[in-house]
């Protein structure tokens, strides 16, 4: 037992010894070569490469001859100098180089993957990473394992051991094992809610966008025949082949009776299906409001609800129409005010007060959301501002198209373009957007052009998919005083260039747009 004890020892101290040289690189004054030597600078590694790098995570590189090699701290060469390049280690796998074709090593010096792609990127914390030959892309684990071979155009990074592949601009999905969970046939990036639900687009044989509901684990639940499907916390908003509209929980599920049509309003700035717990749906050609499970909360009996710049339900009351005029409601269908108005606007809160702005008997006032009050507004008292007929819903049903949609506005009675205003008849394009403190150009652009018509009729383009850049396309009505436009109950002030080509339209909260006449 106590020789079994001194061989050991003998041999921890020999171990010792030879790690604790603490070798670093050296040159050689008579042979201008480098190599190596201990703390006693004696030569561990003899002086013949032409470059030695300093350790580091207990390797350091050789070169000679142009080429690279790895030697450990002991000083034994791991792999001699055969290599164009050789990148830092990571994981302990390193990026090796020859011809211009790539693989990778371990720390030992063991060649686990030869030098024969076109590239490799860095490994993930997958374990895996992507190859590439002949512009196509596939996946290689860190033992030299090709998953897939290098046959997709771009594949896309992993989460939660899925991604995206792509092949002739169309998309899929593929597992961590290299198995297709579905190949690229989709005309969109797959993004996998909490639920592991991915909304799917295509472009039907009629050119339109179809939509369907697809599962991480390969399954479709809802086929890519939908007219429109659209997701708002735990549930599905979809429009059905049938042109019908129901409700869908997040395992795909109706959950409602089928509508003719739901509705959309302003949130802020964004578009939302359900607002304060409601959601605005259509039976027959009656409007009314529901619940997220489809139970009727407010009956349907408003031929036509919200405000026109796109707001339900705001500050608690949500503007509604039955025949020619206009009143006020509560979120359980109470009436603030009944239907007295020609025209009601949203409330918002104007100083610490929530007012709206409502037209009876042709004049303007101010309708106080506390007390009821109505004020003649100042600067109104002869009638102004220009009459404009009955509102529409607000958010107009998403449309599907590839390209373009008409949707319903606001009928507002034409109005005659006077001379001052035909500087502005034609198409603006949009080249810079400000909304929200956000500065937008190109086809990140919310809304893409503006189309003045003489007469006072028009429409614009506006985007609701930024990333498939979908569009719709809305009708609109304006007056032009001066550099004053309105368009619907929207004011802007535009300030054009002196050739008046070009316009800034500057809107409220400090929204503005920059447009360029084609």
């Amino acid at each position: 037992m106590k020789k079994a004890i001194i061989v050991s020892g003998i041999c921890l101290l020999i171990s010792s010894c030879i790690l604790g040289q603490d070798l670093k690189p050296q040159k050689d004054k008579e042979t201008k070569k480098y190599g190596y030597v201990n703390k006693s600078d004696e030569w561990v590694v003899k002086a013949i490469y032409d470059d030695a790098d300093k350790f580091k995570d207990g390797v350091a590189k050789i070169y000679l001859n142009k080429k690279e090699g790895l030697i450990s701290e002991t000083g034994t060469v791991l792999v001699g100098p055969q290599f164009d390049d050789i990148d830092k280690f990571k994981d302990g796998l390193a990026i090796i180089k020859n011809n211009k074709k790539y693989g990778f090593i371990d720390k030992t010096g063991k060649v686990l993957c030869e030098t024969k792609f076109d590239d490799i990127d860095k490994f993930s914390s997958t374990g895996l990473a992507i190859i590439k030959n002949a512009k196509k892309s596939g996946l290689i684990k860190n033992d030299g394992t090709v998953i897939t071979q290098p046959l997709y155009d771009v594949i896309y990074s992993f989460y939660d051991n899925i991604a995206n592949i792509q092949n002739n601009k169309l998309w899929g999905l593929i597992d961590i094992t290299g198995k297709v969970i579905f190949e690229p046939t989709f005309a969109k990036a797959l993004a996998f809610n909490k639920n592991g639900l991915s909304i799917t687009q295509k472009i039907g044989e009629d050119q339109l966008w179809k939509f369907g509901l697809v599962k991480n684990d390969g399954s479709v639940i809802l086929d890519c025949i939908q007219l429109w499907l659209a997701e708002e916390g735990s549930f599905f908003y979809v429009k059905n082949p049938n042109t019908k509209w129901e409700i869908r929980d997040n395992k795909g599920v109706a959950i409602s009776k089928e509508f003719d049509d739901l509705n959309t309003f302003m949130d802020g700035l964004s578009s939302k299906y359900m607002i304060n717990g409601l959601i605005s749906a259509k039976e027959g050609n009656k409007w009314g409001f529901i619940n997220e499970k489809g139970e009727t909360i407010i009956p349907f009996i408003y031929d036509r609800i919200g405000s026109t710049d796109g707001y339900g339900f705001s500050n608690g009351y949500c503007a509604v129409q039955i025949g020619e005029k206009w009143g006020y409601i509560d979120k359980t269908g109470k009436y603030f005010k009944e239907p007295i108005f020609q025209e009601a606007d949203r409330f918002t809160n104007v100083l610490g007060e929530v007012l709206s702005t409502v037209k009876m008997e042709d004049k303007i006032y101010t309708l106080n959301a506390k007390t009821g009050e109505m004020k003649l507004k100042p600067g109104t008292e002869n009638n102004t501002r220009p009459v404009t007929a009955q509102k529409t819903q607000a958010a107009t049903t998403q449309t599907t198209t590839a390209q373009t949609t008409t949707t319903s506005q606001a009928q507002v009675p034409k109005t005659s373009a006077n001379t001052e205003s035909d500087w502005l008849i034609g198409t603006w394009m949009v080249t810079e957007e400000k909304i929200g403190g956000k500065v937008k150009t190109g086809k990140q652009t919310t809304f893409v052009s503006y189309q003045f018509k003489k007469g006072g009729s028009g429409n614009y383009v506006e985007r609701y998919d930024i990333m498939a850049n979908q569009t719709q396309t809305k009708n609109m009505n304006w007056t032009l005083n001066g550099t004053s436009l309105k368009m619907s109950t929207s004011n802007y002030t535009l300030t054009p260039s002196d050739n008046k080509r070009t316009m800034t339209m500057n809107g409220p909260l400090g929204s503005s747009w920059k447009l360029t006449k084609q």
